[in-house]
């Protein structure tokens, strides 16, 4: 298997558990995101999982250094998911 496929499949399976995390109702931080799975790039995950139709919305805290970041979650009302709600197949 040459390397690009190797990404390709990290890349969704990582999209996957990170829908599977959301689905169960938990808010995700890029820090969280970190110390859970070594993921450094949740932005890039969660705009995919827009792209597919998943309602993820952000908000904003504040950083113990002052700066800002976002807690990503899912809209819990199903009727905002996508008609086919699987994802990262």
């Amino acid at each position: 298997m040459n390397n690009r496929a190797l990404r390709t499949s990290s890349h969704r399976g990582m999209i996957k558990t990170i829908h599977e995390y959301l689905l169960n109702g938990h808010r995700l931080s890029a820090i969280d995101a970190y110390e859970m799975w070594k993921e450094m790039n949740l932005r890039n995950k969660v705009s995919a999982l827009r792209a597919e139709g998943w309602p993820i919305h952000s908000e904003e805290a504040d950083s113990t250094r002052g700066g800002k970041y976002k807690i990503y979650f899912l809209d819990m009302d199903e009727k905002f998911w996508p008609k086919n709600e699987e994802t990262a197949s």
